[in-house]
């Protein structure tokens, strides 16, 4: 069962706008959860699904084609999973895995 997992994508990218391999970050985040585990799940279940991504889909997904048209081979490079606690109102405890994403791309001339 997918769950609507991603609630933000902030692409936090490096690189130069020339031709060749750049390297990014992107920070992920899962819906609320009552509790950690399900929150680790949840962030888990993520990372599975990026790592079934195509390479054009993960390009999509860290928005690298609003930057080149020519973005071509997106690999993942590093995830890691952090879990945030968080109240909205007094009295109730949420939990929402942050998944960091390193990853490398590569940039075709035009």
């Amino acid at each position: 069962m997918k769950k609507r997992l991603v609630v933000a994508c902030v692409a936090l990218m490096s690189g130069s706008v020339f031709a060749g391999s750049d390297i990014g970050n992107s920070k992920l985040e899962t819906e609320a959860f009552s509790s950690k585990q399900k929150a680790y799940e949840a962030g888990y279940q993520l990372v599975d699904e990026l790592n079934e991504m195509s390479s054009g889909a993960l390009a999509h997904q860290f928005k690298l084609n609003a930057h080149s048209d020519n973005i071509q081979d997106v690999e993942l490079k590093n995830t890691e999973i952090l879990v945030q606690e968080f109240s909205e109102k007094q009295g109730t405890i949420k939990y929402r895995a942050q998944v960091n994403v390193s990853y490398q791309y590569d940039a075709k001339d035009s």
